[in-house]
């Protein structure tokens, strides 16, 4: 690993819900009452999950007014994806390099809905809950930088504005290390499932990727490619990375799946608008 990276040896370490929260995701043992006794201990987390259950997004014809119900609802997975997002806010609340940290959730939260749409379109796919999860968190190296490697970034996004390139080649470019690496430094400090782990370290070279999960990382390196063609930004800085030619058919997905999700996605993204509310108040 470049050895700038070997030298981010103050990396912060989760808060205790957030820490016990991944322990607990780890154990195939763990049901949700355990997860919901955890989430209870911090109040804050506590009501921004009841916000979310209680969301037109879930559509539940009922007040859900316990953890314990909105736990149920939501999954293990979704809640401790939830905790650990809000956390790496709180924890890593930027450092000056003039990343957007709005826009950066309004891509991930864009991949997010296309990756559980892909997941959805497949047949014996990866879960769609997992799927959302795993590309909501795939960029969090990226704050990481944001937090760290302030002066490297400011390189990184002033080549990026200025080339005719994506971030991850502007990245490779400049500092000859991507974001993709940093991710693999949290996975060993966090302690962070490996359904997550993966995509995070492996979502631009997704034909890296070890069984079972090497179709959550392409359904996840598919889902960033594509929320480059879905957004909305119309600035010409947003340019999606160099996509794996042999991604769909790792996917087994057609061309008229591919435009399938491409013309859900807008109406998922208006659905979700409870996730942005959440997120980009951080």
């Amino acid at each position: 690993m470049h050895e700038r990276l070997e030298r981010l040896t103050n990396l912060p370490t989760l808060p205790r819900v957030a820490t016990r929260l991944m322990e607990m995701l780890n154990n195939p043992e763990t049901s949700v009452g355990d997860v919901a006794q955890v989430v209870r201990q911090d109040v804050s987390l506590s009501a921004k999950i009841l916000r979310l259950a209680n969301s037109a997004f879930y559509g539940v014809p009922r007040t859900i007014s316990s953890i314990s119900d909105a736990a149920v609802l939501l999954g293990m997975n979704v809640i401790g994806t939830l905790v650990l997002s809000l956390t790496v806010f709180d924890i890593l609340p930027g450092g000056g390099s003039e990343f957007d940290r709005r826009e950066f959730w309004r891509h991930n939260l864009l991949c997010a809905a296309l990756g559980r749409l892909l997941a959805g379109r497949m047949r014996g796919g990866p879960n769609l809950e997992d799927a959302f999860c795993a590309c909501l968190l795939h960029d969090i190296g990226k704050v990481v930088m944001d937090q760290y490697l302030v002066e490297d970034m400011k390189k990184v996004m002033n080549e990026f504005v200025s080339g005719n390139i994506s971030f991850h080649q502007a990245e490779r470019r400049v500092l000859d290390y991507s974001h993709d690496e940093i991710a693999s430094l949290l996975t060993a400090n966090w302690n962070i499932p490996d359904n997550i782990t993966e995509p995070m370290v492996k979502h631009h070279d997704p034909s890296t990727a070890t069984e079972p999960l090497n179709q959550m990382v392409s359904v996840c390196h598919l889902a960033d490619y594509l929320s480059y063609e879905c957004s909305s930004d119309d600035s010409g800085v947003n340019r999606a990375p160099q996509l794996d030619p042999q991604c769909r058919r790792r996917l087994r997905l057609s061309n008229e799946d591919i435009e399938w999700v491409k013309n859900q996605c807008e109406e998922e993204m208006d659905k979700m608008h409870i996730y942005s509310d959440i997120f980009t108040s951080c």
